[in-house]
């Protein structure tokens, strides 16, 4: 991809703003792919980026295409220091040797990134793995650089840890990138999220492990969270069989259901119930509630059930917007009624679901 940027004196400077794959050769000579004789002429401004040994700037001397290979070798005359075996990938820009800077920005303290950061990924279960897949391009910025990421994307095997909530970053250890899983939180470093203590690790989500330590994703367990290109996830319980209620205090109705969120999401929460009477004579009033962490998050919702509604199914419906923290959270249906003495009965097709942006 190119762009044109103005270079003064009513000239305009082209520009590449994608990182070329290279590959060492000498000190001062790298080839890359196909015939580039045209963007590598004597004179062009070059930046070679060598992973841990630094960054290097240059003028082209000479280049030529070998038709066998499909590589095109260019020689430099480097500004300082020397290429090495570390070299990934290459800039340029046009004869102007004012058009490519010779020095690198890490930051807002000496002039910002020279291209801005992209998150072109998101985290899923794939199978047993966690997966990390090009979403709208190919890119993540890890350590200050924009990577590749491959198309087959980037696996994480399950920790083997029972009922555990990690953090998953990426890095880019030995050329190319890795996934790790932490139970470090992050922090910000220049807008981006990375590990707290290490900025060469960019938070690409959260995950947790069941009973078995193993991955899982599913709509009673929605323990995949993707920081980027979040999609809307919907997790139910239906209560499965129906549930005698006696208490006047509110208590569990069925199983709950666990899901991971972030602090900037905001989660619609529905209980949808059906309720009737369990004996013949009386009135009683019913509530139900819904509660997140043990935390009653609604007002509830109520309904009068008199002598005639006995097994006479009655529907009961509650809402709340939850605003959660990052982490993990347990949303239950709970209810009560106000005759402790007899019965009240919830139908097997109660349920309980909310819909998360992850």
């Amino acid at each position: 991809m190119r762009r044109l940027i103005s270079g003064g004196n009513s000239k305009d400077i082209e520009m590449e703003t994608e990182p070329i794959a290279a590959s060492y050769v000498s000190a001062t000579t790298f080839t890359v792919s196909t015939d580039r004789t045209a963007e590598f002429a004597a004179g062009v401004r070059v930046r070679a980026d060598c992973g841990a040994d630094g960054i290097f700037t240059g003028t082209v001397t000479a280049s030529s295409h070998a038709s066998g290979t499909d590589l095109t070798t260019v020689s430099l005359a480097l500004d300082a220091g020397s290429l090495t075996a570390n070299l990934t990938d290459v800039l340029h820009g046009n004869d102007n040797p004012s058009s490519l800077a010779n020095h690198g920005h890490t930051g807002p303290a000496d002039g910002g990134l020279i291209f801005a950061p992209r998150f072109d990924c998101r985290l899923d279960l794939s199978g047993s793995s966690l997966l990390l897949s090009p979403q709208s391009g190919n890119r993540l910025h890890i350590d200050g650089k924009n990577h590749i990421i491959p198309d087959a994307g980037v696996s994480l095997a399950a920790p083997g840890v029972a009922n555990t909530t990690y953090y998953i970053y990426a890095a880019y250890p030995s050329g190319s990138p890795a996934l790790l899983y932490s139970t470090t939180a992050p922090a910000t470093a220049n807008g981006i999220k990375v590990m707290t203590g290490d900025a060469t690790k960019t938070l690409v989500g959260m995950a947790r492990t069941d009973a078995n330590g193993a991955w899982v994703d599913s709509a009673t367990q929605r323990f995949v969270a993707s920081f980027y290109n979040r999609r809307k996830r919907n997790c139910i319980t239906i209560i499965g069989s129906d549930a005698t209620l006696v208490s006047g205090s509110p208590v569990s109705i069925g199983p709950s259901v666990e899901f991971l969120s972030w602090s900037d999401d905001i989660i619609p929460i529905t209980v949808d119930c059906e309720v009737s009477k369990n004996y013949t004579s009386g009135s009683t009033e019913v509530a139900c509630y819904i509660f997140v962490d043990s935390i009653q998050v609604d007002y509830p919702s109520y309904m009068n059930l008199t002598a005639s509604d006995e097994r006479t199914w009655h529907p009961l419906h509650n809402f709340a917007n939850y605003v959660p923290s990052d982490g993990y959270h347990v949303a239950v249906l709970k209810g009560k009624t106000s005759n402790s003495t007899a019965s009240t009965l919830f139908s097997w097709a109660s349920r309980i679901s909310g819909i998360i942006n992850i």
